[in-house]
């Protein structure tokens, strides 16, 4: 019993010491190891000492498979940039596909040389003793996550806080094979949901009939999403010494002016991505991206793809968040392009030294530098970004953005929201007006995600500072109404007021030049005509889609 006890603590102090330095010396954000992973370790390094032959490397042996499971999870984590899932275990054949020649001999290697240790280690009479028990002990979590896998992430979800927005925060957090289990357990509950939802896409209101794209003019399509935009202009009771909107973005606002409700306040970047991409309403049951496994799902970028567009995705930050690489993959996005990407040619920028996220004139500049190629190869394409300037926490670049905006009465967070708005708006406008330059003809359009929280600076924060948008006001509704420029073939656009799922509808009706809202329900159609962007089958549809690759083999 003691050795046993003096094994499982050095098996504790291994573990700690191995995540402090894979995190690089950080430590988690809420220090629950040692109830929720910890616990689940020891109980595997326990069965498996039990079997063991007694020696003095019992307790070495016993941990061999653990470590060579985190060794596993975190190699697949450097190359995808993602936390692996058990679902995956299913596709070690694609896996071994893009490993080397060296990589697979390793990887075959190790595994003959576990199984030979552990086969040589093994007390074989121990496994036809009491010990067996423990076994079907393993039984029990195992089957209550196949019975009840709701109930198992909802308890998760609630007791440890997780995150929704980063995988990898919540391994952090909370450990590899925890949150590993708690992943299955996820997606296992949604699947079945979605399951019993699925419906033919070739029958639902969002399908168009290839016969019909022949009818759609193959123009360009320029999509910008803003990361926590703000037009400072609107805080009623903060002073400008000048305007902060710039003079060019200004100019392009006085030719035509439009507003975009998103589906959430503060947050949810994700969800508004996914209704302008997908013309559906995030109702936000199953965070949408989040479930998504790659499995290709009937949204713009498919649908401009199965036109012959080139469709391409940048954004620069981690393409962990939000489960963003195998989201962008599902949506139909042929070329992805993240600040951490394996593939250097795939790569935007290196973190910046004097900002904590890469400027949008830095984004834009390099977008414009690749559209000059892209735009000559005879295809249409679709661009589309997602920024990261504006994402908390808030200061200006010390290197580039000097205040040229003071205010009154003096506050440190205002004077950089009237800034960021300020520069924001300048690299915006050199963006929109370079494009109408290069590709005077396609379609741009630039929308913000949703307003900065603003909850570490007080929750009354927009209250106070009298924040009114355009058409909403100082209603809750208000704080869901964001910055939209719409430009069509060099015209700035007048439009209602739109919701994001709007987004996809103009586009595509644009492209047919007017013909997709004859066909399917529109922002403007009718009052008395459902938008299939707000049926709840239609979402549940894409969603499940998008998780089982054999439900849709008419999109390749």
């Amino acid at each position: 019993m003691i050795s046993l006890i003096k094994a499982c603590a050095g098996l504790y102090i291994a573990l700690i010491i191995y995540h402090i330095v894979f995190f690089n010396r950080e430590l988690p954000e809420k220090v629950t190891l040692n109830y929720t992973e910890l616990p689940l370790l020891l109980s595997v390094f326990i069965t498996g000492y039990l079997f063991l032959k007694d020696s003095r490397y019992r307790g070495l042996f016993a941990a061999l498979p653990i470590f060579l499971t985190y060794l596993a999870h975190d190699y697949y984590l450097w190359i995808f940039k993602r936390c692996p899932n058990l679902r995956e275990l299913t596709k070690i054949e694609e896996l071994l596909g893009i490993l080397t020649p060296l990589s697979i001999a390793l990887t075959v290697a190790a595994t003959l040389g576990l199984s030979a240790i552990l086969i040589f280690a093994l007390n074989k009479k121990r496994l036809l003793s009491w010990r067996i028990l423990i076994l079907v002990l393993w039984s029990i979590p195992t089957t209550l996550i196949w019975n009840q896998p709701g109930e198992v992430y909802a308890k998760a979800r609630h007791e440890f806080q997780l995150k929704q927005w980063s995988a990898l925060k919540n391994v952090q957090n909370h450990g590899r094979l925890f949150m590993t289990f708690v992943r299955a357990a996820d997606h296992l509950n949604n699947l079945r949901k979605l399951q019993a939802n699925l419906g033919d896409i070739e029958n639902s209101a969002l399908y168009i009939q290839p016969e019909a794209f022949p009818t759609f003019q193959p123009r360009n399509v320029h999509i910008v999403v803003m990361e926590s935009f703000i037009d400072a202009t609107l805080l009623e009771n903060v002073k400008f010494s000048r305007p902060p909107i710039h003079e060019d973005m200004q100019a392009i606002l006085d030719a035509g002016r439009s507003t975009s409700i998103s589906p959430y306040f503060g947050g949810g970047t994700a969800e508004s991505e996914f209704e302008v991409l997908c013309g559906v309403h995030a109702f936000t049951w199953y965070q949408e991206f989040k479930l998504m496994t790659g499995a290709p799902t009937y949204c713009l970028p498919r649908i401009l793809g199965l036109m012959g567009y080139d469709t391409i995705a940048r954004h620069p930050f981690k393409q962990v968040m939000y489960n963003r690489d195998l989201a962008y993959q599902s949506l139909g996005f042929q070329q992805k392009y993240f600040l951490d990407t394996t593939d250097p040619a795939m790569r935007l920028f290196e973190k910046p030294r004097t900002s904590e996220h890469v400027l949008d004139i830095n984004l834009y500049a390099r977008t414009l530098e690749s559209l000059k190629s892209q735009l000559h190869t005879g295809r249409p394409v679709f661009n589309y970004l997602l920024t990261m300037e504006g994402h908390t926490p808030f200061h200006l670049d010390s290197a580039t953005q000097p205040v040229v905006v003071e205010v009154e009465p003096e506050n440190w967070l205002t004077q950089v929201l009237a800034n960021k708005t300020y520069y924001r708006t300048k690299a915006l406008a050199g963006y929109i007006n370079k494009l109408m330059t290069l590709d005077p003809e396609s379609i741009i359009i630039a929308v913000a995600d949703h307003l900065p929280p603003m909850t570490e600076h007080g929750a009354d924060f927009y209250e106070s500072w009298g924040y009114s948008a355009w058409n909403q006001g100082k209603s809750k509704l208000g704080l869901r109404e964001q910055f939209l420029v719409v430009i069509d073939a060099g015209e700035v656009m007048t439009l209602a007021p739109l919701n994001h799922y709007n987004i996809y509808q103009f586009v595509l009706n644009s492209l047919s030049r007017g013909g997709y809202c004859k066909d399917h329900s529109c922002w403007n159609s009718p009052s008395d005509v459902p938008q299939a962007s707000l049926s709840e089958e239609n979402y549940k549809n894409l969603l499940g889609m998008s998780m089982i690759p054999e439900t849709t083999a008419n999109l390749h």
